[in-house]
Formats: C-alpha cells, sequence, structure tokens
C-alpha cells in the first residue's frame, strides 16, 4: 500500500502505521443529559473555550482555497454548536444545515444569524445518529462532534457528501486537561486516550483507501470562568457517566478551588485545530 503524505503546518509527514489504528479508550457513552450539558455551556460557549476566533476564519479559508468549499456549495454542518462555522460557511454557501441536539446551541446560531440578516442556514435539533435524510451535501462538516469518532460516522459523513468531507479535532489529546484529572479523582481510572484523537481518525480513512490530508491550525487559548460555574459544568458532565452524590460533588469543588484564584479560573496557552479533509 502507498504511504499517504500528511500535510500538516505547512510540511509533509508520512502517514503512520497500522499500531496508531488502536482506538483510544474513553468513558462509557453518556445517557441524555448530554443534551442537558450541552444546553447549559451554550449560554457562554466561547468565553468558555477561549479560542481564538480568527482560527475559524483561517479554516474557512483553507477549505476554500482547497476547493473543499465552494461558493454555492450546500453544506451539513454535524454538531454546528451555536453557528461557529455554519455562520461563516453561509456567507457564500446557498445553503447550510446545521445539526444540534442542543436548543440551547442552536438558539444562540438562529439569534446570530438574526442579527446578521443571514437567512440561508437551517437548524435541525437532533444527534447525527439519529438525524434521518434522503438529501446530499457538497460540503458534509465536523468539528469538535463527540459522535464522529468511528468507523461507522465516517462513513456516514461520506454517505450525506456528494464531494467532500471535512473532521476537525483538538490537539490536546496528549495533554492532561482539568476533565481528565477529574476523572482520575473521581473514578480512580486515568483517561488515556481521546477517540478522537486526529490520528486515529485518519488512519482509518488511510487504512480504508481513502486519500485523506491532514493540515493542522495553531492558536492562542485565554480562558476566564467564574469558579461557581466552572464547578456546575463539570457536574453537568460527569452526571452523563455517574451518580453524582455528595461525595463526588465535594471533590470537584475542592479540585476548581485548587486551581482557582479569588473564586475564578483562568488559563492561557495554544493548541491546535487538526483539520481533515477527503473526498469521496
Amino acid at each position: 500500500m502507498y504511504k499517504q503524505r500528511v500535510r500538516q503546518a505547512g510540511k509533509s509527514v508520512t502517514g503512520v502505521g497500522s499500531d496508531k489504528l488502536k482506538k483510544r479508550r474513553v468513558p462509557a457513552t453518556p445517557d441524555p443529559g448530554l443534551k442537558r450539558y450541552w444546553d447549559l455551556r451554550s449560554a457562554d460557549y466561547h468565553e468558555q473555550t477561549g479560542i481564538d476566533h480568527g482560527v475559524y476564519r483561517s479554516v474557512v479559508e483553507y477549505l476554500s482555497r482547497d476547493g473543499i468549499f465552494l461558493p454555492g456549495d450546500a453544506v451539513l454542518d454535524i454538531g454546528c454548536g451555536p453557528g461557529t462555522y455554519a455562520l461563516l460557511f453561509s456567507m457564500n454557501a446557498v445553503l447550510v444545515t446545521g445539526i444540534d441536539l442542543s436548543e440551547g446551541m442552536l438558539s444562540k446560531m438562529i439569534e446570530a444569524a438574526a442579527t446578521e440578516g443571514i437567512k440561508n442556514i437551517r437548524p435541525v435539533c437532533t444527534s447525527w445518529e439519529k438525524f434521518k435524510t434522503k438529501k446530499s451535501y457538497d460540503l458534509v462538516f465536523s468539528s469538535f462532534c463527540p459522535g464522529i469518532n468511528d468507523v461507522g460516522a465516517l462513513l456516514r459523513m461520506e454517505e450525506r457528501s456528494r464531494r467532500s468531507c471535512c473532521c476537525i479535532t483538538s490537539g490536546n489529546a496528549s495533554q492532561m486537561l482539568p476533565v481528565d484529572r477529574l476523572w482520575e479523582l473521581l473514578t480512580g481510572e486515568r483517561v488515556l486516550y481521546d477517540p478522537s484523537d486526529a490520528m486515529y481518525l485518519y488512519n482509518i480513512l488511510y487504512f480504508s483507501d481513502r486519500s485523506p490530508s491532514l493540515r493542522s491550525f495553531k492558536y492562542e487559548i485565554m480562558i476566564s470562568v467564574p469558579s461557581e460555574k466552572l464547578v456546575s459544568g463539570f457536574i453537568a458532565y460527569f452526571e452523563m457517566y455517574m451518580d453524582m452524590d455528595r461525595h463526588k460533588r465535594t471533590i470537584i469543588k475542592n479540585y476548581v478551588a485548587s486551581i482557582s484564584s479569588n473564586d475564578l479560573y483562568k488559563a492561557t496557552g495554544r493548541d491546535t485545530l487538526n483539520v481533515i479533509t477527503w473526498d469521496k
């Protein structure tokens, strides 16, 4: 089998071996609390992620230059959230269908579209697993969507595409994030792997005889969240995976207090968006 070339931060590297196809271990599939969690985060999602919005524009510009996204395209945005990319696609697309299971996230997108006079965005409140349509789209797109994490999910993206697909993941899989540390404290188990890791998804495509490309974008992070809000967010997140008794809630409160100052959690740094694209 030939070795696919990967474009990463302006450099070409060689696709890695089959040992990298091992699925990264994560907690069990969450219950319907997933919707409640994302509704809770929708109020100030961008402030909580702390991502410089310039990187989103850079990604869309790259997709346009590379012929992945073309003027007049019909776009399907899976897990569209508050319209981070859907609003940018709408400037040149004929129609953007944004699906998300969170009504709160979709409300934010609808509000932003109305403010900007955008009328070619169609919101659909559902999960990717339950999304039913016979329509096809020029570009099927997903960014940080928990539902895009295995072979079946990637193949479903292809099924709905008549030309191109794009899947974006974070570059922080090797870092110990606060949520990972809390998982250790609450369960005694370490989260060693992340199924949305770029090379895991890239190699699914690579060893399925596709010709994927990978491009990385660096960006700045600046997070400032009240400790109380961080605690409530973590509790909502872990309620998807376990019963949150008083002891577990205390562990979360104490941990957040340990990483906060004056009742405020702040974090700065740099991270990476990994953009995987491929054609049918």
